[in-house]
């Protein structure tokens, strides 16, 4: 049994059961996107890429929007074929049948999701101790009760919420945007002027800054999980995808355009918030605004991320490969309240340890992995099985081109870390 029938099934078999209400329309769902993707990422991000990449770097975002791309249409389709939360752990287990491992990799992305909040919420407890005085701890899991109880507080309103604060962030580039004193077009010919050489060391920093900028557009694997509450999703899914990653990529490589052109990449790469630095030096002035926005960012990024892994851990209960109890939905809210408890006491415990750096290294990996296992399935699924009508598709090359897409950055992401080891 498929998993639309497995859904289809349980939802007959419960049917006095509470269960998710589809009330995510397309400029919803972008935003969710929108925040997902841009969340914290490009306001930390592009410092780290422009000491990889140097003055390249906004080519570095292009080639990693393109490469992200690929699996994102990949996504797209699947969202479609198969409906579900717990989006990449169902594809597995449809398209490879493996069921052990579509498990693994539906554990491996929910804990990727409370990591990432884990991280945010760390260091939005540093911006929080300038207004209140207490300790680390007390103001992390004070952050981390009211951004778990807006997001079981409902999908709508917690979405809603995040699309807010999403606005926010895009404003805070919009304003680097509006301050740059060169057209986009000036400063895209001038970069065009200097393609990197065939030169080993520039290409290695260039590709490891490819990899680095290609996490910050991967928000799709966050959307997916949340097929089951969007309204049409064979129309909403791919449109929300497409839209997100078309945005992004023109905000990323804008911003790096203008970043790069104003501070020196050795600048921004030793600064701990490169875009206020920008932003000072372009407005020659306080750059306050955006250590609120980067604050906006971190509650933003840790919505999106409860929400994201709470859905995966509620579809792997639906699919019956975790205990049911983690697959019942509140009536007063409609929200999978004991998947998001579970994921915000995951976070807290997390929250609790010394250093998040090696686990987040290892999630990198982990992500990539089932990247790749996917593209792999849909591949699988498309030779052998019909289109399904009303579905959207993709080219039979998109998935191959994808998979080998993730298989590339998944050995540069492990060379990097042999490299890292040796020194």
């Amino acid at each position: 049994m498929n998993d639309r029938a497995h859904a289809d099934a349980s939802a007959a078999a419960c049917s006095a059961e509470p269960a998710l209400q589809r009330r995510i329309t397309l400029p919803l769902l972008t935003l969710y996107g929108l925040g997902t993707t841009i969340g914290a990422g490009i306001y930390v991000i592009i410092g780290a890429a422009a000491a990889m990449a140097g003055a390249y770097t906004p080519l570095a975002f292009l080639v990693a929007s393109i490469v992200a791309g690929l699996t994102a249409a990949s996504f797209a389709e699947l969202s479609t074929r198969i409906p579900v939360s717990a989006g990449e752990a169902a594809y597995i287990r449809e398209g490879l049948g493996l069921r052990d491992i579509s498990l693994l990799v539906g554990l491996a992305v929910a804990l990727g999701g409370a990591v990432s909040s884990a991280t945010l919420l760390q260091g939005g407890v540093g911006y929080l101790k300038q207004l209140v005085d207490a300790p680390d701890m007390a103001l992390f899991l004070a952050l981390l009760v009211l951004l778990g109880g807006i997001v079981a507080w409902g999908a709508v309103k917690s979405l809603t919420i995040a699309a807010l604060f999403t606005l926010v962030e895009i404003g805070g580039l919009m304003s680097v945007i509006l301050y740059a004193p060169a057209s986009p077009a000036s400063l895209a010919l001038h970069s065009a002027a200097q393609l990197p050489p065939l030169d080993g060391d520039i290409l290695l920093g260039m590709s490891s800054a490819v990899l680095l900028a290609f996490f910050a557009f991967t928000g799709f694997q966050s959307m997916v999980n949340v097929v089951e509450e969007v309204v049409e999703p064979a129309k909403t899914m791919p449109r929300a995808i497409g839209l997100t990653l078309a945005i992004t990529t023109v905000l990323y490589v804008w911003i790096a355009l203008i970043a790069v052109n104003t501070v020196s990449p050795a600048e921004l790469g030793a600064s701990e918030a490169p875009l206020a630095l920008v932003f000072g030096r372009l407005a020659a002035g306080s750059s306050k605004l955006f250590s609120v926005v980067a604050m906006t960012a971190v509650l933003n990024g840790v919505i999106i991320q409860l929400v994201m892994a709470s859905r995966v851990i509620y579809g792997l209960s639906r699919a019956g490969q975790i205990p049911s109890l983690f697959g019942q939905v509140s009536r007063a809210t409609h929200t999978p309240a004991v998947a998001i408890a579970a994921v915000c006491l995951v976070v807290a415990a997390l929250g609790a340890t010394l250093s998040l750096t090696s686990l987040a290294q290892t999630t990198s990996a982990f992500t990539l992995g089932a990247f790749a296992m996917v593209n792999f399935a849909l591949w699988r699924l498309k030779r052998g099985t019909a289109r399904v009508d009303g579905t959207f598709t993709v080219p039979q090359i998109v998935p191959i081109l994808g998979l080998l897409t993730s298989l590339a950055l998944l050995l540069i992401e492990v060379a990097r870390r042999g490299l890292q080891l040796v020194t």
